[in-house]
């Protein structure tokens, strides 16, 4: 969905001593090994659909981080609580592992899907840089 952008983000992902920068993430109260990427399209029928980031509480009621945001194939740029979320937006966020059991029927979303792969190693087990 993120056509080539969701692998580079999941070998930064990978690296050890890296962490992410979205103020979001920081705030996940997860180990970083126990996280996960997750894609997501927002549905026409979601309850997301016209309200901001900020405005729909989307890391306290979802436990998840947005990283980014596309629309029509191109990355929003916006200030991440800024943007009002549209239907058909996908997002690519930072999340635990329980995710995708709790939210992969959840109607405001058209489709989930784990990113391959992106699960950080445990502590001392990263990949070392390339």
């Amino acid at each position: 969905l993120f056509a080539g952008q969701v692998e580079t983000v999941n070998e930064l992902y990978q690296m050890q001593g890296l962490v992410p920068a979205a103020a979001d993430s920081r705030k996940i109260k997860l180990e970083r090994h126990k996280r996960r990427l997750v894609e997501l399209v927002v549905s026409p029928s979601s309850s997301l659909v016209g309200m901001s980031v900020k405005e729909s509480r989307f890391r306290t009621r979802f436990s998840a981080a947005i990283i980014a945001v596309h629309r029509q194939g191109e990355h929003v740029r916006e200030k991440m609580g800024d943007i009002v979320l549209r239907s058909g937006d996908v997002l690519l966020v930072e999340t635990g592992e329980n995710f995708m059991r709790e939210f992969q029927k959840d109607s405001n979303f058209a489709l989930v899907c784990e990113v391959s792969g992106s699960p950080p190693p445990p502590p001392g087990k990263q990949n070392p840089p390339r």
